[in-house]
């Protein structure tokens, strides 16, 4: 997110704020997916190819292939050119603002909703 907002944002995109939902309290359209695409794969006892389960897929959403439709990263290659920042996995809300030229500030909260808790870094 910080390589994006570096290098990839529109001027007047100065700040991404990510929260990462307790485990087991998300109701998001996407676990529902996930449940129906489950019942349509346990009908079928065996699928051998991978076409196999794009048609079951595009049953229920739009299907992106690897290398055709998006391209993943090596993000260990990141670390090159950016510092590892220490204690990131136990924040539940990051915030990533944009400053002068290529400066950026990152802070973490522990907490949804308070304040408290929270680090900053800059990177």
């Amino acid at each position: 997110m910080l390589f994006w907002l570096r290098n990839k944002t529109p001027d007047h995109v100065q700040t991404i704020r990510m929260f990462f939902p307790a485990r087991g309290h998300s109701f998001l359209p996407a676990d529902r997916v996930l449940g129906r695409l489950e019942e349509d794969i346990r009908k079928h006892h065996i699928l051998t190819t991978k076409e196999q389960y794009y048609d079951i897929f595009k049953k229920h959403a739009d299907v992106k292939t690897l290398g055709a439709d998006w391209v993943i990263y090596d993000g260990k290659l990141l670390e090159e050119s950016y510092k590892k920042l220490q204690a990131i996995q136990s924040p539940n809300r990051i915030i990533i603002k944009r400053g002068q030229q290529s400066e950026c500030k990152i802070i973490t909260h522990k907490h949804y909703r308070f304040e408290t808790g929270q680090e900053k870094h800059s990177c």
